[in-house]
C-alpha cells in the first residue's frame, strides 16, 4: 500500500483562487497488510499496527497482527521503523497528543 499525498497550490487569502491540489503517489509502505490506522503530524505520517491473513499448509487462513510501527517522512518521502507497539494490535483509532501518536484499543 503507498500513501496518497498532496500538495495545494494557488491559495491565497487575499483572491478568491479556486484551491488546486496536486496528488502524487507517495512510497509504498515496506510491510504489506491492512487494518492499520494513521495519524498525520507537522512533518510525517504514521502508521500503526495492521494485519494480514496468513495461510498455512492445509490452506486454513488465520489473521495475523502486527506490533509494527512506521513513519513516512514528508519531505523525504521515504518509510522507516519506528519501535514496535507493546503489543499485535489491528483496527486500532490513532490521535496525536503535541506531535506524538496516541492509540486507541479495544485490548
Amino acid at each position: 500500500m503507498s500513501m496518497l499525498l498532496g500538495t495545494i497550490a494557488g491559495c491565497s487569502q487575499s483572491s478568491i483562487t479556486p484551491v488546486v491540489h496536486e496528488w502524487d503517489w507517495g512510497p509504498v509502505i515496506p510491510q504489506k497488510k491492512s487494518a492499520f490506522a494513521t495519524v498525520a503530524t507537522a512533518d510525517r505520517i504514521i502508521a500503526v499496527g495492521g494485519a494480514y491473513w496468513h495461510e498455512d499448509e492445509a490452506h486454513q487462513f488465520t489473521k495475523v497482527y502486527l506490533p509494527t510501527v512506521y513513519q513516512l517522512m514528508s519531505k523525504a518521502k521515504s518509510w522507516s521503523q519506528l519501535p514496535y507497539y507493546p503489543h499485535p494490535i489491528g483496527y486500532p483509532l490513532v490521535t496525536t497528543v503535541g506531535q506524538k501518536p496516541v492509540p486507541y484499543t479495544h485490548m
